[in-house]
C-alpha cells in the first residue's frame, strides 16, 4: 500500500517525541534508584558488613536514532507517496519495533 510521505513524517515524529519523553523520564527514575541503592550499599559497609556490590537495575534503552534514521530517509525522498510493506507499516506506524519488548521491560519499567 502507498502512504502520503508527509503523513508518515508527522506520525513518526510524534512517536519519536513520545519515545524520547519515556526514555528521559526513565533515566531520571533510574538515577534515583541507583543513588538509593548506592546509599544502601554505603550504609551496609559502614556497619561493617562485607557485601558484594551488584546492581540488578536494568539500564534504560534509547532508540531515538531508529526514528531519526527513518525520518531522515522520508525527509530526503522526492516521492510524495511511499509504499510500505506490512512489516514496515507495523514498525513505523503502529510502533511495533523489534526492540519493543526489551524497551518495555527495561525502560518503561521506570515510568510507573
Amino acid at each position: 500500500m502507498k502512504f502520503e510521505t508527509q503523513d508518515l513524517i508527522n506520525r513518526i515524529t510524534t512517536e519519536r517525541s513520545k519515545h524520547r519523553k519515556i526514555f528521559e523520564e526513565a533515566v531520571e527514575n533510574y538515577k534515583s534508584q541507583v543513588l538509593e541503592e548506592l546509599e544502601d550499599f554505603a550504609e551496609r559497609v559502614k556497619r561493617g558488613e562485607r557485601i558484594r556490590i551488584v546492581s540488578t537495575l536494568p539500564v534504560p534503552e534509547e532508540h531515538t536514532d531508529d526514528y531519526d534514521m527513518v525520518l531522515d530517509m522520508l525527509c530526503m525522498t522526492t516521492d510524495k507517496t511511499i509504499e510500505l510493506t506490512e512489516e514496515q507499516f507495523n514498525t513505523y506506524v503502529r510502533g511495533r519495533w523489534h526492540w519493543m519488548a526489551s524497551f518495555a521491560s527495561n525502560t518503561m519499567s521506570y515510568n510507573r
